[in-house]
């Protein structure tokens, strides 16, 4: 079916009324302040300041590409906006990190099921992942949108899913979701968002689910200049947590008075340094989006 101006335009315009909240694409390139001199006033208890005392250092490993939030540069180090949060607070804290590098997702989480890791720093919560780890507040938090290639017909939502060949990543929590909400889609498995994008500009897959930060900073940073945000999703909005081993509660509580101490401004030097996308605080369910891809 060929799909007319006019109903292109009726399309977008009703997609733009059911998004969820303002995003702001800023094209110029933002100038922060380092935050990581920062000593954060941390309050712990009798029984976390011990197991400091016995830790002065932890194990954490997490996604190998999954940028701008937790990725490995060419020489192998680990950056990204949870590398930031995880420097501030082990700094804070007078704790040594080792980093698990450049592992596969699944190995990350079986490492971590094993007691070989103690934190994952940036992770989606899942009822399987639930049954081996605790999980932070949510420390950042970005709706999942559609992306497509430009030419593809209108997608109204995940139900437009259905038959055809989502890019997705094994062992995540979207393809959890799409399963128990009934969507009968056609797997390709890749190994990173990054991929999963080049997958859909290609034509390998018909589709990627992605959250918009991540999919707008990789759309932009590689050129894949024929994508597009296709259509929100129902899920509303992509949280991502800190995790700890279920035998390290005190840890747990470490990270989240740790994270609960952090001021808006120091979030907002983080995030800033990474996202070429605002979010502006406040906004309604009935709100919309400006699109910038």
């Amino acid at each position: 079916m060929v799909y007319s101006p006019t109903y292109r335009g009726i399309a977008d315009n009703q997609m733009k009324r059911n998004t969820l909240i303002i995003f702001l694409f800023i094209a110029c390139i933002m100038v922060t302040i380092p935050c990581f001199g920062t000593q954060l006033n941390i309050q712990l208890s009798p029984e976390e300041n011990a197991w400091l005392k016995n830790h002065s250092s932890i194990n954490i490993g997490g996604p190998k590409s999954f940028p701008p939030f937790h990725f490995f540069d060419d020489k192998n180090d680990l950056k990204g906006i949870s590398a930031d949060y995880i420097t501030m607070i082990m700094n804070s804290l007078g704790v040594k990190v080792n980093v698990l590098n450049n592992l596969p997702w699944p190995e990350v989480l079986k490492k971590a099921a094993s007691g070989e890791i103690d934190l994952i720093p940036c992770i989606a919560k899942t009822e399987e992942q639930e049954a081996f780890l605790d999980f932070s507040h949510p420390y950042l938090s970005f709706p999942l949108v559609i992306i497509t290639r430009k030419d593809t017909q209108f997608i109204r939502g995940i139900e437009d899913l259905t038959g055809r060949k989502l890019a997705i990543i094994q062992k995540i929590s979207t393809g959890e979701w799409l399963k128990r909400d009934g969507i009968d889609f056609i797997p390709y498995y890749i190994e990173s968002p990054l991929k999963g994008l080049e997958a859909v500009s290609f034509g390998r897959a018909d589709a990627l689910i992605e959250n918009l930060a991540s999919a707008t900073y990789l759309i932009q940073e590689y050129g894949l200049t024929n994508l597009k945000i296709a259509a929100p999703t129902r899920y509303e909005y992509y949280n991502l947590y800190m995790a700890v081993s279920k035998d390290l509660p005190e840890l747990l509580g470490i990270i989240d008075k740790s994270l609960d101490v952090i001021s808006p401004e120091q979030h907002s030097r983080i995030q800033n340094k990474w996202l070429s996308v605002r979010y502006e605080y406040g906004i309604k369910k009935n709100d919309v989006f400006l699109w910038g891809i």
